[in-house]
């Protein structure tokens, strides 16, 4: 009875730590936007400022479809007892993208090639495909029960 009650604050909690996520993939991806932007196409600055205000916009719009999308379609499985596999594989791939992106910078030189940061970077995208592999397990185990 309890559980049923709390079901709509542990989906806002999984919807607000997934912006938290969101919005770390956005922030980390905008410097590796601008270090793609300089470093490879080698962009002088009347092309960086429209690009970076470009960036934004859409970071934006991709913001605002996080949280209508996403929000009704834990919303959805929630109801039917499904909230914890389907949070694990949408956290799952926001973790394993912060990584990527991580890793990006990392090889980009944004960021000091030290112990600790090559061990932060290794850690996300194992966390990420953990929180992927339980998701899919319990995908598994779920529809494989209702044949």
């Amino acid at each position: 009875m309890t559980a049923r009650w709390l079901t709509p604050v542990r989906v806002f909690l999984v919807v607000l730590l997934g912006f938290t996520l969101l919005a770390v993939i956005l922030l980390l991806g905008h410097e590796l936007f601008l270090m793609f932007l300089v470093n490879t196409l080698q962009a002088g600055r009347y092309a960086v400022r429209p690009a970076n205000d470009l960036y934004y916009v859409i970071s934006g719009v991709v913001c605002l479809a996080y949280i209508f999308l996403v929000h009704d379609y834990i919303n959805r499985k929630a109801k039917k007892g499904r909230l914890l596999e389907k949070s694990l594989l949408t956290l799952g791939i926001q973790v394993l993208l912060v990584g990527l992106i991580h890793l990006g910078l990392l090889l980009y030189g944004y960021f000091a090639r030290g112990v600790l940061v090559i061990f932060l970077v290794v850690m996300e995208g194992l966390v990420g495909a953990i929180l992927l592999y339980f998701g899919f397990l319990m995908n598994k185990r779920w529809s494989l029960s209702i044949k």
